[in-house]
């Protein structure tokens, strides 16, 4: 059981929203492969495993992450989300997100209720929790959206010259996903 958890846990650690499957499949093709198991990904990016050449059962899986792509930047610098899939956007309330560039840059910051504090907002308790009533924070200093657009702009900039890569479409002009998963190890 300890082996199933870690490959588990190895499997998981891999960010994987939905558009962005193509690691996590690398992955898990890779894994079968050493445990014998012949894997072809096929031309739109699914996995087939299996040594039998006519099983008689078929096990179906998913590997993209259920979350949410960025609709916008707010005024005040926060990032507006649309769902992508069913996640129950309470159970990931103030949770670390990862936001995942096109071009594969990532970044961090926390979902939340817009104006979260019960102290000021009498509702913060009972509000429903939903694409239209929170945002993403951005772990950067932004109050503004001319902010988080130029923040953006130097962090994609800083990323691609430590690379040698050309500069990346910054986060307000590509799509962008998020997951609740801790950063990766580096």
């Amino acid at each position: 059981m300890e082996r199933v958890v870690e490959i588990l846990q190895q499997i998981e650690a891999v960010h994987s929203p939905s558009g962005y499957t193509r690691e996590v499949i690398q992955q898990i093709a890779g894994m079968a492969e050493q445990a014998g198991i012949k894997a072809v990904i096929t031309n739109k990016g699914g996995l087939l495993a299996g040594n039998h050449p006519a099983p008689d059962l078929v096990v179906s899986g998913h590997v993209d992450t259920l979350g949410a792509m960025v609709s916008g930047v707010n005024s005040d610098g926060s990032l507006a989300i649309t769902k992508i899939g069913g996640p129950l956007l309470p159970s990931f309330e103030a949770e670390y997100a990862t936001i995942m560039t096109a071009d594969g840059k990532e970044y961090r910051g926390t979902l939340l209720l817009n104006n979260p504090a019960a102290h000021v907002n009498r509702e913060a308790g009972t509000a429903e929790r939903k694409p239209e009533n929170m945002h993403i924070r951005l772990d950067a200093e932004t109050a503004k959206k001319e902010e988080t657009e130029s923040w953006a702009s130097r962090s994609a900039t800083s990323c691609a010259s430590t690379h040698g890569s050309s500069i990346p479409t910054p986060v307000t002009s590509s799509p962008v996903f998020w997951t609740t998963r801790p950063a990766r190890p580096p």
